[in-house]
């Protein structure tokens, strides 16, 4: 009774300002940026939602701008001194992030920094976790600013244009050096023209391998299924990445449209559709030698069959 009329007497719109305010303080000082908060809402069972958020990166660019993100406290780690947030939902969030140089860290970094579980023998404010991730109506884009932008409808990693973004995403652990999460739900368009109706994964890695399960990737013309995916690499070599990466996997049904490989693809092509029942594929290593490329084509080759694309 006593937890229900607090939460009815900090529902007012002076006290929710105020708490806004808080929040921007609190949140300002573990983020080390500016942090704008329209008002706070406290609800039942733990549940708080921040109107109008704002966030700046830390060269003072916007971030992050959300109409409402709602989120479910452990109130026993407040308790404590932490910040445990059990559920966080972003509804009607633009997010921009980008790389200013090749060697260095994404705007997103001083945030990844802070929610990172820290190997610490004393005691942390800022220890904050996170154990899933709701995305609702969302707009997300990525740049590399040092390198130009595609032409046309031309699909590009290093430019990155989602939009009507839609996810649902646990996140059991992540640090500077290690990943561990579950894509339970990812739908979105890009830019390109691309449409991912469905994207579901299981993802487990470091700076040196990386394990993906259960893949599902759902688009208008095409549908890819496989049990695993395993890959070797080199984060902190000299050289790129693909120089370092190895990789084999177990795929149990495929169905690739070249209307989805259009926008990667140097030449227009002819729509068509090709298919693959459960198969097992060779380590994919980085090779110099024509040979070793050619009898890894012949043997994908081999394996699809083309079928009739459907309007």
């Amino acid at each position: 009774m006593l937890y229900t009329l607090l939460v009815f007497a900090l529902n007012n719109t002076r006290v929710q300002t105020e708490l806004g305010h808080l929040a921007e303080q609190e949140l300002g000082e573990i983020l080390h940026t500016k942090v704008t908060i329209g008002r706070v809402e406290v609800g039942l069972l733990n549940s708080i939602s921040l109107h109008d958020v704002k966030l700046q990166d830390q060269e003072d660019k916007e971030l992050l701008n959300s109409k409402l993100i709602f989120a479910k406290l452990q109130i026993r780690s407040l308790l404590q001194g932490k910040i445990y947030l059990r559920n966080i939902a972003l509804l009607d969030a633009d997010i921009h992030i980008y790389k200013s140089r090749p060697d260095g860290p994404t705007n997103l970094q001083f945030i990844i920094d802070a929610f990172s579980s820290k190997k610490s023998t004393g005691p942390s404010k800022t220890d904050l976790r996170i154990n899933s991730l709701i995305v609702r109506r969302g707009n997300v884009t990525y740049d590399e600013w040092y390198r130009p932008r595609p032409v046309g409808r031309r699909f590009s990693p290093h430019h990155i244009d989602l939009s009507d973004v839609d996810a649902n995403l646990t996140l059991k652990h992540f640090t500077r050096d290690s990943l561990n999460f579950r894509i339970r739900h990812f739908a979105a368009r890009e830019a390109c023209g691309w449409e991912v109706k469905r994207l579901g994964l299981r993802f487990e890695g470091n700076r040196k391998q990386c394990t993906v399960r259960d893949l599902e990737l759902l688009t208008p013309h095409s549908a890819i299924n496989q049990e695993l995916l395993q890959a070797h690499y080199d984060l902190d070599a000299a050289t790129s990445l693909f120089s370092t990466l190895s990789a084999n996997c177990r795929a149990i049904n495929w169905q690739l449209s070249t209307a989805d490989l259009a926008p990667v693809l140097s030449r227009p092509s002819t729509s068509a559709k090709r298919s693959v029942s459960t198969a097992s594929f060779p380590t994919l290593r980085n090779a110099s030698r024509h040979n070793d490329s050619a009898s890894r084509e012949n043997h994908i080759a081999s394996t699809w069959t083309p079928t009739p694309i459907s309007n």
